[in-house]
């Protein structure tokens, strides 16, 4: 396998999940949009949005549509994956929680 390079003859750096991974580390919370990671990790938001969709496909994160075309990121615990019951609470991340069961119906 051949490294692409940049003008000048230097080799174009290659970014990894792990760099992604550092930039919600380093993150005050743990939801980041493309762009963002992409001005952390130094890298194009093209190439932030490939690494955070490899970390969606592997569990690691999860993918949020919060708007038209707005698109959220959140960091999963490591152990979320392996977890039962996982499916249910992938799903209902974002819904309002349910009131009917607190007794002043406040939650």
């Amino acid at each position: 396998m051949t490294r692409d390079r940049k003008e000048g003859g230097h080799y174009a750096r290659e970014y990894t999940e792990a760099d992604v991974l550092e930039a919600f580390a380093e993150a005050s919370v743990p939801v980041l949009t493309a762009p963002e990671v992409a001005e952390f990790v130094g890298c194009s938001p093209g190439t932030a949005r490939t690494r955070l969709e490899t970390l969606v496909e592997a569990e690691q994160l999860y993918r949020k549509e919060v708007g038209a075309r707005a698109v959220v990121y959140v960091r999963l615990d490591r152990d979320a994956s392996r977890r039962s019951g996982y499916g249910e609470w992938k799903q209902s991340l974002w819904e309002a929680p349910d009131t009917a069961d607190q007794p002043d119906g406040s939650g």
